[in-house]
C-alpha cells in the first residue's frame, strides 16, 4: 500500500469520527447553555473543530510529498487483533462480565502473539498469570478505590 493512501485513509476516518463526536456532543448537551452562550459544548467543540482542521492540514501536506511503499508483515496479527477487539466489545454489551471476558480477551491475544515462542506450557502459564494480574489491577483500581462498575 502507498503511505499516501493510508494516510488518506486514516485521517478520512479521523474525521469522520469527529464529525460524529461533534454532532454527539452538539445534541446531548441542547439546552443547557447559559447567559453567556457557552455550554457544556464549547470546549469540546473546540477541541472537535482544530481537530477537523488539523486534518485538514495534514491533507494538503500529505498531497504535497512523495509516496512511499508501505509493508505489513504482520497483517494477520492486526486483523486478527481488530476483529477480536470488536467480539469483545460487543461481547461485553451483550453479555456483561466484563472481568471474565476481559481475562480472556487478554488471556487469548498473549497466546495468539506468544505462540510461537516454544515451550507451550511455560507460555500458556505466563500469559494466564500476566491476564489474571492485570484483570485483577484493573478490578482494584476501578471497582475497589473508585468504586466503579462495568
Amino acid at each position: 500500500m502507498d503511505s499516501k493512501k493510508a494516510t488518506y485513509c486514516a485521517l478520512v476516518f479521523i474525521m469522520l469520527l469527529d464529525l460524529v463526536y461533534f454532532i454527539n456532543i452538539n445534541s446531548s448537551s441542547s439546552g443547557m447553555r447559559n447567559q453567556n452562550g457557552m455550554g457544556p459544548e464549547y470546549f469540546p467543540n473546540i477541541l472537535a473543530i482544530l481537530l477537523f482542521v488539523l486534518c485538514i492540514f495534514s491533507i494538503v501536506d500529505t498531497f504535497r510529498k512523495e509516496g512511499k511503499k508501505i509493508t505489513v508483515s504482520n497483517l494477520k496479527y492486526i486483523l486478527f487483533t481488530i476483529f477480536f477487539t470488536a467480539l469483545f466489545i460487543l461481547s461485553w454489551q451483550v453479555i456483561g462480565m466484563f472481568y471474565l471476558q476481559c481475562f480472556l480477551y487478554l488471556a487469548i491475544l498473549f497466546t495468539v502473539y506468544r505462540w510461537n515462542v516454544g515451550q507451550r506450557s511455560v507460555t500458556l502459564l505466563i500469559n494466564f498469570s500476566i491476564s489474571l494480574f492485570v484483570t485483577v489491577s484493573i478490578w482494584a483500581v476501578f471497582g475497589l478505590i473508585m468504586n466503579f462498575s462495568f
